[in-house]
């Protein structure tokens, strides 16, 4: 005899102790079920993938504030090659296209063309001149890099001068080269990782207010051939962020290396940093040399 008990969703068989199951029919009368159910749930997958113009469609409700325009734009803003653009200070950012004979104004504008999602290069090219602004980098992710290029020399970094680079919340590579900082902290990192600053200065006055090259909440930067002068700290690092520098300089500062609230500064190969006190420490900052590794405070 056939079970007389069915599970509640699928009526599927439950045998009781008495009963004599004929468990070939039992058998494939369940498996039908199973299957009518699978090819249910399949259908309703097909049918939820099938706009193949925008398969990652997101819809109000899903979003909730959002309208579905906005949700389905989420998706829309990541690259899909690599992109070049420039900018320069006779630029426009109204008539300009971002190319190198018709370039933007600010960079603030050639950030703003940037999807938020970076999966290949970006890089923008800055022309010689001065720039009365900031350099923000602020919320990219992805699997691609950010270059912004400026000089190809320290010695040449003057003639691209800028308020301050700054760079917030990003996770991805991130790479600025060539530029000289004029405002009390130059170039500053935030919440940041895998970020290289390459022939970059900050020179300060003899007030030595602020920090050349600043690493807080958790960032990661790469120092390659920098300079700083007449900082309060040359390279500052601190809220568990770590700075390595590799070929910098600098001279006149109060601190050449501080660390603090976690920080680390890792002094590589070439480095030579002047100040009136050569390093110091705070709530558990490191300083550490290579190659030997050699903790100094």
């Amino acid at each position: 005899m056939s079970s007389t008990n069915k599970t509640p969703n699928l009526e599927l068989s439950q045998f009781e102790p008495s009963d004599i199951p004929q468990w070939q029919d039992d058998y494939n009368a369940d498996m039908e079920k199973i299957d009518e159910a699978v090819d249910g749930v399949l259908g309703g997958l097909s049918a939820h993938v099938a706009d193949t113009d925008n398969p990652h469609e997101v819809t109000a409700a899903q979003t909730g504030a959002l309208t579905e325009e906005q949700g389905n734009d989420i998706y829309a803003r990541q690259t899909t090659g690599d992109m070049t653009l420039w900018v320069a200070t006779d630029g426009s950012d109204t008539a300009g296209d971002g190319s190198e004979g018709n370039p933007y104004l600010t960079f603030p504008h050639a950030i703003r063309q940037v999807p938020q999602v970076v999966n290949h290069t970006v890089t923008i090219n800055v022309k010689p001149g001065r720039y009365a602004h900031s350099f923000i980098i602020d919320g990219f992710s992805g699997r691609g890099t950010i270059n912004v290029f400026g000089a190809t020399t320290l010695a040449a970094a003057p003639q691209f001068a800028i308020n301050n680079f700054q760079v917030h919340r990003c996770h991805l590579g991130v790479i600025v080269r060539g530029f000289a900082a004029v405002d009390n902290n130059g170039f500053s990192v935030y919440n940041s990782r895998n970020v290289g600053f390459q022939m970059c200065e900050c020179v300060g006055d003899a007030s030595k207010k602020g920090a050349a090259f600043y690493a807080l909440q958790g960032s990661d930067i790469v120092c390659t051939s920098c300079k700083a002068t007449n900082k309060n700290a040359a390279f500052y690092s601190n809220h568990a962020s770590s700075i390595f520098l590799i070929e910098c300089s600098g001279t006149g500062n109060r601190y050449a290396l501080y660390a603090d609230l976690g920080g680390m500064v890792i002094v590589g190969s070439g480095t030579n940093v002047g100040g009136t006190y050569p390093t110091g420490a705070g709530y558990g900052g490191m300083i550490f040399k290579t190659p030997s590794s050699v903790l100094v405070v």
